[in-house]
């Protein structure tokens, strides 16, 4: 994943998984495998596309789905180990395993998922015809629908069809062109706030911001995003492609770029990809301490440099409101205190301009009060302070124009991550990152090396010179 030099360009037109193999590739020689790398390497996209369009028709409460991509991704990782040693034939009799499963789970799944039309929370107003804004009901005509409106902590995610979801979120307002379910027409405007929306292949869906028109093609999602006050807005694209007009210019965009307003000047950026999550594990249970809250070490990875991040936390899975919404996160990890009660988190980084590319996949994590009982606290996944970390030995960090190479060796059953970046684990402990820098000057480094077993960290700091 990337989203500087010439790894932006190629975050653009392969899946995160993809990007990552490739990168393991360029350490190791082709061997005498009867697979070539460029086999793995399609199969690799073809799962990870698999997975994708999984998890996006999963709704964030739909754990059978959830699981089989967090188990699926996890298999990958493995294969990573395989690649390292040049055993590119049983790679490929490993992916082949993946992709069987996920074809049983998506033949067994493609007729017997039905959703409700939508989920409202808080204050939502809609406009059916030409009649005046009022407050949605369960029996509202959605074939009539005309505009939307939430209020403060509020919102609301329409299910027109098992493939196509709309998110308006709080303090939005939204005007309705057109919205036919019979002939899965959609063409919607944003005057305000924030919308997301993902689309099958069936539906003809356009998006507006302002003289800004956007056509989604095949398999796509987008967020757009209106800020008034600052006069700022920008339209981004998570996955396909989209056909744009504003006034006489025209062009397309394809996943992972944006159109971005500012005092109505118009300019195109890259997005960076979403991060993977770490810990805690999804539906992991945590337990208060004597606070009555609990302090939750949130930690997520990259597989290239992302200098920020903005963190999510919240009582409902479709996010309408936010425990807590962490913007400018840096590294790879934030930590944040929480009373009881059952929460949802997600992650994303923050590209040019602060425009932000897609969130990660969405985890739940409880957080039950101490039993008195025992005093015993849950595993919470995160690092205790009683626990030593692993070492770390041979630290080297090589500098190549805004480049840094760091490598090192640490013990097996360990995962190290640079500044977010997750590190290439090469056996017996032996660690490879890369992280890019765009300025010149002194810049941090900080490789976390966490034992998976016991949870406990090391945290090693260099301060690096960039010269370009």
């Amino acid at each position: 994943m990337s989203y500087l030099g010439n790894q932006r360009r190629l975050s653009t037109d392969l899946p995160r998984a993809a990007i990552l193999v490739l990168s393991l590739l360029c350490f190791v020689g082709c061997g005498g495998s009867t697979v070539s790398k460029e086999q793995v390497s399609e199969k690799i996209n073809m799962i990870s596309e698999k997975l994708v369009l999984i998890e996006t028709q999963a709704s964030a409460t739909d754990q059978e789905a959830l699981d089989l991509v967090e188990n699926s991704r996890s298999k990958l990782r493995k294969v990573q180990d395989l690649i390292i040693q040049d055993e590119f034939t049983r790679a490929h009799e490993a992916l082949l395993t993946i992709e069987r499963e996920l074809d049983r789970f998506q033949r067994a799944n493609s007729n017997s998922r039905t959703l409700v039309d939508f989920k409202d929370f808080g204050s939502v107003k809609v406009r059916l015809g030409d009649g005046a804004f009022e407050r949605i009901t369960p029996h509202v005509d959605l074939s009539k629908l005309r505009g939307i409106e939430t209020g403060i902590r509020s919102g609301i995610e329409l299910n027109p069809n098992s493939s196509l979801k709309i998110f308006v979120q709080a303090s939005s307002e939204v005007i309705v062109h057109q919205y036919s379910t019979s002939g899965q027409n959609y063409d919607l405007e944003l005057v305000k706030g924030e919308l997301y929306i993902s689309k099958g292949t069936d539906q003809n869906v356009v998006l507006r911001l302002g003289q800004f028109r956007a056509t989604l093609n095949a398999v796509s999602s987008a967020e757009l995003n209106i800020i008034p006050v600052s006069r700022k807005m920008y339209f981004s694209l998570h996955k396909g492609t989209a056909a744009w007009t504003e006034g006489d210019e025209n062009g397309t965009l394809v996943k992972y770029q944006a159109m971005k307003w500012v005092d109505g000047r118009r300019n195109q950026v890259p997005i960076p990809v979403a991060p993977g999550l770490d810990s805690p594990n999804n539906n992991e249970s945590v337990a208060t301490g004597t606070t009555g809250k609990a302090t939750i070490s949130f930690r997520w990875h990259t597989e290239v440099f992302i200098p920020e991040f903005q963190l999510q936390v919240s009582e409902h899975p479709q996010f309408f409101t936010r425990k807590a919404d962490e913007i400018g996160v840096r590294s790879g990890g934030a930590e944040i205190e929480l009373p009881t009660g059952k929460y949802y988190w997600r992650v994303r980084g923050l590209g040019e301009d602060n425009v932000p590319g897609p969130f990660s996949r969405v985890r739940m994590l409880s957080v039950t009060r101490q039993s008195s009982r025992t005093g015993d606290i849950a595993d919470s996944g995160r690092p205790k302070a009683n626990v030593p970390g692993p070492k770390v030995r041979d630290l080297k960090v090589e500098i190549i124009g805004g480049m840094a190479i760091i490598s090192g060796k640490t013990s097996d059953n360990v995962g190290v991550n640079v500044n977010g970046v997750a590190a290439v684990m090469m056996g017996e402990g032996l660690f490879r990152a890369v992280v890019n820098f765009e300025k010149a000057g002194k810049h941090q480094l900080r490789i976390i090396a966490t034992d998976k077993a016991t949870t406990g960290e090391t945290i090693v700091e260099r301060t690096v010179q960039i010269k370009f």
